[in-house]
Parts: C-alpha cells; structure tokens; sequence
C-alpha cells in the first residue's frame, strides 16, 4: 500500500506498531492470523485466512472493499495516528496525501471519548489489542468498510458498542445507569 505518510511512520520506531496496525486493519478482513478450517456438509474442508485482503475476496462479502478503498481507508487512520497526543508532527510535505491536515493532541476514542494514543496501540501483545479499529456502523448489522465507518477505540469500548450503532449503544448505557439509580440527562437535541 503506497501511502508516504503511513512509511514515514513505520520509519519511527515508536510508531512502528500504529502504522502497521493502520495498513493491516485498513486492507485486511478481521480476526486473527491463522487459518480458519471449517467442516463443509459433504465432510470436505474448506480453510480460509481471517486476515485476507478485502479486494481478494467474493464483492459479495460484506468484509470486501476495493483497493482504492483500502487506501482511502489507510489514509484516515494515519490521519488518526497524526492526531493522537503522542504522535510526532506530521511533515508538511505529507499533509498532501491525507484527507486534511492533522489536528495534534485531538484524537480521541469515538465510543468513550477519552485518549487514545500510540502508546496504548504499543502495549498490545499478541490477541490483547489495547486499540481497536471499530465501525460506526458494525458489518453484521450493514456497515461497510469505508473511511467515515472507521476509527480506533479503547478495545473495551469496541466490545462494550458490539453490533450496536451509537445511539442504540448510549440508550442502552443510559437504561442500565438508571437502573442502578443514576440519573440520566440527555443531550439537548
């Protein structure tokens, strides 16, 4: 994937991690990296990566997207990365290649609001993310992999969101807090 901003990342070693991450999650299907084997009725085996590139796979999955997409993909979450608080200034010859300039110190988890930065996406270890990519809009309930779906997140929120999109996912907050006696406000709308 041709991307020099998402190079120049994985040219700092403190970044190293979040760009791979960017490029893996932005052209990749989900899951873990092994093969997947699974029994077929007539007692074949059909084995299949969980991390396959989406444009090799049937247009039908709803894991596909093109290779354009990918890289439009890509360019947002290394838009992302030159964002978090920790993240080094994004060179001015780079800022051509994403979507904006970055914002420094203004990236935050889309679920819970709070920080999320290159050190947590560092701490992760193998099947322990600290940092996630979500969906907006989750796959098994119609989401796409596009750019305005995508974002990193604490993993705990991601697993916390499930298939819920946001507002389902904060009235569901919402009722368990008022059970447990807290009161609950809503935005104004």
């Amino acid at each position: 994937m041709d991307l020099p901003p998402l190079e120049y990342l994985r040219g700092i070693s403190y970044t190293r991690k979040a760009a791979d991450k960017a490029r893996r999650d932005a052209e990749n299907t989900k899951g873990v990296a092994w093969p997947t084997v699974t029994e077929n009725a007539d007692d074949s085996k059909n084995s299949r990566k969980n991390r396959e590139a989406r444009w090799d796979i049937e247009e039908d999955h709803p894991y596909y997207a093109t290779y354009e997409t990918c890289l439009d993909v890509a360019r947002r979450l290394t838009l992302y990365i030159f964002e978090m608080e920790d993240a080094p200034p994004c060179p001015t010859g780079l800022v051509q290649y994403l979507e904006r300039e970055p914002i420094p110190d203004s990236y935050v988890c889309y679920i819970c609001g709070q920080p999320v930065t290159i050190e947590q996406i560092n701490e992760a270890e193998v099947s322990k993310a600290v940092v996630e990519t979500g969906h907006k809009i989750p796959f098994n309930i119609g989401g796409i992999h596009e750019p305005d779906n995508v974002f990193f997140c604490h993993r705990e929120c991601n697993i916390a969101q499930g298939n819920k999109i946001m507002p389902e996912f904060c009235d569901w907050i919402a009722s368990i807090l008022e059970f447990h006696g807290y009161e609950v406000n809503p935005p104004d709308t």
